[in-house]
């Protein structure tokens, strides 16, 4: 039986649903400190100039958990960032099919972190549902 434990993560790389899909078991664990400014509300997005950062302005007390974190949402952020999103991707080959994924989930998942969260344990059970070839990790053998 494979356990995997993981953080909630904004905008989540691919290996983090590859680890979700590889697990037996898979828990998210938000009941542990958050980090200000790491990759709970933060992530790079690559840009014509390089990688930028896109970050979910939160409200927030050191030492409180993750699950405790409100998003700040007297900043315009979830626009500014589709905004971004679509500058620096809308020429790109899937673009068009994915897009409105990102138009959904700003209003309503990013409302705060437990909804969040809660969006991240849905996709988590999403993501056992899809096909994924086995693949060996490693060096290759000579």
């Amino acid at each position: 039986m494979i356990v995997s434990i993981h953080q909630p993560q904004y905008l989540p790389w691919l290996g983090y649903f590859d680890k979700i899909i590889r697990s037996d078991v898979f828990v998210l664990l938000d009941n542990v400190q958050f980090k200000k400014n790491d990759w709970q509300n933060r992530n790079k997005i690559k840009t014509s100039q390089g990688a930028q950062w896109i970050t979910v302005p939160i409200i927030h007390d050191f030492g409180q958990s993750i699950s405790d974190t409100q998003t700040n949402n007297t900043v315009n952020w979830k626009e500014e960032h589709l905004k971004t999103l679509t500058i620096n991707y809308s020429k790109s080959k899937y673009f068009k099919k994915y897009i409105s994924l990102f138009e959904e989930a700003y209003p309503g998942y990013f409302e705060d972190v437990k909804k969040y969260i809660a969006a991240q344990r849905e996709d988590e059970k999403l993501s056992r549902g899809l096909s994924v070839a086995p693949r060996k990790i490693g060096r290759p053998k000579k």
